[in-house]
């Protein structure tokens, strides 16, 4: 009897044991970390390229006849900015950009017989940038001071054969646009961008294209392009 007791006691005593340990919260596994939201503040470097669209206008004044043609190419060039992104995910930023251009165009002159055309050369700008930061992208909109190399040339229609001296000139205006970035990695920026460029007017003396009259000449662009960049 006295062995049957123990082990009744010690069953008991077992299932409390048992009942105890059931209470007994279960061991959570700890959360991973949650990924830090990607922060677009620091320097960048990077290259691009796209095609763009050129509109002239001619005013030669003595003869108060004008013109004005359209032309198109393509551009490949580079970048360098900073950027800075504050708490609320809004972005200020400034930039730099050069490009080398195969843009140009031509139409009649108003004279009979001679070619008027344009070429840019090369361009570039320096913007202010504002952007509003979603994680990874980033929507942004820019402006600033724009530079152009032109070239103009009045040229014989029948023989290509260059009439004057020519004119080319830098000329300085403004720009505008805007576009969208994407953070592939911590580093690596893809971007897609449309530009606007006014390049504001000059005038080229007697002879460089006309023999009797000064040529003024007001250029303007648009520009689309796509970006690859390197964030430090």
């Amino acid at each position: 009897m006295r062995f049957f007791r123990t082990l009744a006691v010690a069953a008991l005593a077992f299932t409390g044991f048992a009942a105890q340990a059931a209470d007994l919260p279960a061991r959570v596994a700890p959360m991973p970390p949650l990924p830090m939201p990607y922060n677009w503040t620091g320097f960048y470097v990077g290259a691009q390229g796209g095609y763009g669209w050129s509109d002239t206008s001619y005013a030669f004044t003595a003869t108060a006849t004008g013109a004005s043609h359209s032309g198109d190419g393509w551009f490949v060039g580079g970048r360098v900015g900073y950027n800075y992104q504050f708490v609320n995910n809004l972005v200020l930023g400034v930039e730099g950009e050069a490009n080398w251009s195969d843009i140009d165009g031509s139409t009649s002159c108003p004279g009979a017989g001679f070619t008027c055309g344009h070429k840019v050369r090369w361009f570039g700008s320096v913007n202010g940038r504002l952007g509003y930061a979603i994680d990874r992208l980033l929507l942004v909109a820019d402006g600033g001071v724009a530079f152009a190399d032109m070239r103009y040339r009045s040229t014989a229609t029948a023989t290509g054969v260059l009439f004057g001296t020519g004119y080319s000139e830098t000329f300085v205006g403004w720009t505008i646009g805007g576009g969208a970035e994407y953070a592939l990695t911590n580093n690596l920026i893809v971007s897609l961008n449309y530009k606007y460029y006014d390049f504001r007017s000059k005038t080229a003396p007697i002879g460089a294209v006309s023999s009797i009259s000064p040529g003024k000449f007001n250029p303007t662009m648009h520009t689309v392009r796509v970006g690859l960049a390197y964030k430090f």
